[in-house]
């Protein structure tokens, strides 16, 4: 059963706020990667590889002829074009199926509707959703790339009071609606979290109890070759309109939720 705590996500922005460095963060979990798979090389199953052959191959956008690209590190489709997520400018850019730039929004600041990096980026039915992980802030923007709305997130809704639980990667349901990894807080491996109220609804059974870790207790264990007991509740978290997916990273069990929490069905890979 999923356990719903409630919880207040205040909507001040802290410009004082204290969060890990995030190219520290992004080598801590790089490393955790590489452990985990490091440590599963033996029962790995070597896949079967099939040959493809592509005949037919246009190049309709390239960094060359597109200045108004930096450094594109994802692409998204949607009906009429594709919505390309720009870490070298810290923007969106939408061009339509013949590479043609149809709207930019987002720009590197601290600023309203400026961003210091972009760990998330979804297109909804009505808005588009931006992650800013250096200020752990959350953005709205309108389909034509006008800022609706702004928050600058006091802490993680997840795990409440801890200074080095700012996600790095989390999932987005709707503008309001989170999952974001627990790390065993609450017994769980998850949480959806709804920003509007502050309720937070933890789900799924974890691996390892609940440990709180700064980056050099990481750091140690790692030097020992070993994966340390605070990430061994890793988890990699996806939606649909319908339901949640959730990879256990250290056990390689994927399980589907409801919306709601409720686990439907889990598979060990």
């Amino acid at each position: 059963m999923a356990t719903i705590v409630k919880g207040l996500i205040n909507r001040r922005g802290k410009q004082n706020m204290m969060l890990p460095n995030k190219e520290t963060m992004g080598k801590i979990f790089c490393l955790g990667c590489l452990l985990l798979g490091c440590a599963a090389e033996g029962d790995v199953v070597e896949p079967e590889v099939r040959e493809h052959t592509v005949t037919n191959v246009q190049i309709f956008l390239s960094l060359e002829d597109s200045p108004f690209l930096g450094r594109p590190t994802s692409v998204e489709a949607v009906s009429d074009g594709l919505l390309i997520v720009d870490e070298g400018y810290n923007q969106i850019t939408k061009v339509d199926y013949e590479g043609t730039r149809l709207l930019s929004f987002g720009k590197r600041g601290r600023g309203p509707g400026e961003l210091q990096s972009i760990a998330g980026f979804w297109p909804l039915e009505n808005e588009y959703l931006v992650y800013d992980y250096n200020s752990f802030k959350f953005l709205t923007f309108d389909h034509n790339g006008h800022l609706i709305d702004e928050e600058v997130l006091d802490e993680n809704p997840a795990n409440p009071g801890s200074e080095y639980s700012i996600p790095i990667t989390l999932d987005a349901i709707s503008a309001d609606t989170l999952l974001i990894p627990a790390g065993g807080r609450e017994g769980s491996l998850f949480a959806i979290a709804d920003r509007s109220s502050g309720d937070a609804t933890y789900a799924g059974s974890t691996v390892n109890e609940f440990i709180e870790e700064n980056e050099h207790e990481v750091m140690q264990a790692y030097s020992s070759g070993e994966i340390s007991d605070g990430l061994l509740n890793l988890v990699m978290l996806s939606s649909s309109s319908s339901a949640i997916y959730s990879f256990q990273q250290t056990t390689g069990v994927l399980e589907k939720y409801t919306h709601e929490g409720e686990q439907v069905w889990s598979k060990e890979l």
